[in-house]
């Protein structure tokens, strides 16, 4: 990576010109700095086959509004949003219909930290399965970014956790968000572990080794890619 001074951007219609302050750092973005995503869009803009580079990176962060393009309704000059888009820079221009107002009592570094793995938790644990309470869930990856929070929000449904971690380390973050048991991959076999039929659902934070023999004893997978 390096620094380069660029003209500050200017929004166009239905866009908003949004002042930095904070950039999130998620696995994508350690992912586009490695070129391993090369072949995908990151690093396309608009119609174009082939990557442009140098591109600017990013995927997502948090600032205040500077300016606003035609046909803008939906935030004000001053408003702190969260957004996606490329926030390595100091001024990003984004549609507006890609806008999330920040709310009081919330700060930039705490609203572009949790913003992806928060929205998308929630959305798992809220309308993809709602978790009732009494429902054993089995959360992989669960001292992951996602997987944590999932261990949150299942608690605050009622739900009970059963976390999987590959290592002790690991598990102990697992437990600090509220998993009730852990399930450590390299020293069990998860699949013997859990009984037939004593979870649901299976939110699957990343890739799983044993995937095909849980899925015969979970009675709801839910992929989170």
């Amino acid at each position: 990576m390096r620094f380069e001074e660029l003209p500050t951007p200017g929004p166009g219609p239905r866009q908003v010109l949004v002042r930095v302050e904070a950039a999130s750092v998620n696995f994508l973005d350690l992912q586009k700095r490695r070129g391993e995503l090369v072949g995908q869009a990151f690093y396309r803009r608009g119609d174009a086959g082939e990557p442009e580079l140098p591109a600017t990176l990013g995927s997502q962060g948090v600032g205040v509004v500077e300016a606003l393009g035609p046909e803008v309704h939906n935030v004000r000059v001053g408003d702190r949003v969260a957004f996606a888009g490329n926030s390595y820079a100091t001024h990003a221009v984004v549609p507006a219909s890609w806008l999330i107002v920040v709310p009081e009592g919330i700060s930039v570094e705490q609203a572009a930290a949790g913003m992806n793995q928060g929205f998308l938790a929630y959305a798992f644990t809220h309308f993809a399965y709602p978790v009732k309470p009494g429902d054993w869930c089995l959360i992989q990856a669960a001292a992951g970014g996602i997987g944590l929070l999932l261990c949150q929000m299942v608690k605050i449904r009622g739900g009970r956790v059963i976390g999987v971690t590959s290592s002790r380390e690991k598990a102990e973050f697992a437990k600090s968000a509220g998993a009730d048991e852990v399930v450590i991959s390299r020293e069990s076999d998860i699949a013997k572990v859990l009984p037939t039929g004593a979870v649901s659902p299976w939110f699957m934070t990343g890739w799983a080794r044993t995937h095909s023999r849980l899925t015969s004893i979970v009675s709801l997978r839910v992929d989170i890619w």
